[in-house]
């Protein structure tokens, strides 16, 4: 099984890896904090303090995140793949108070990139925004694998 590897937030470290951005472009990261008993992912940006997790309906703001340090177990930067009603080869990234895996997911909206979480057997993944919880049903999973010119994601910074 592939892992991530993540470190304790205290700044952004220089291995974290961009994996969504806001409207505006600023970048953010693939963030995870211990939150009711699970370990939730979500987001964080440089120049926050604290994770943002979807929890409960609402966009949480938790203490002692971890952050994603840019490569895979595998050695591979990962990839993001559009599950297929399972998770696959998806890397686990956190969990459930009862122990079931969450997989670091991102989807589009308005105007940006969010990072949140997905498990199997959800039909769409949950993002932090706005103070609420969204679930948004077209998004993509975090897989090992290497992009050959870069997360397509992120053309707009090679123009």
């Amino acid at each position: 099984m592939v892992t991530a590897n993540f470190t304790r937030w205290n700044g952004l470290p220089p291995e974290a890896r961009q994996a969504g951005f806001e409207q505006d472009h600023r970048i953010l990261y693939v963030a995870r904090a211990a939150y009711a008993g699970g370990l939730h992912v979500g987001k964080i940006r440089a120049d926050w303090s604290k994770a943002a997790i979807p929890y409960g309906g609402q966009e949480v703001w938790a203490d002692g995140a971890e952050v994603w340090t840019h490569r895979l177990s595998d050695g591979s930067g990962g990839v993001w793949n559009v599950p297929h009603g399972s998770p696959g080869d998806a890397v686990v990234c956190g969990h459930e108070a009862d122990g079931t895996p969450f997989y670091a997911a991102r989807a589009y909206h308005d105007g940006g990139l969010h990072l949140g979480k997905w498990r199997a057997g959800w039909t769409a993944a949950a993002i932090p925004y706005g103070g609420q919880e969204l679930w948004i049903s077209r998004f993509s999973i975090l897989c090992p694998g290497q992009y050959i010119d870069g997360d397509p994601a992120f053309g707009w910074q090679r123009r």
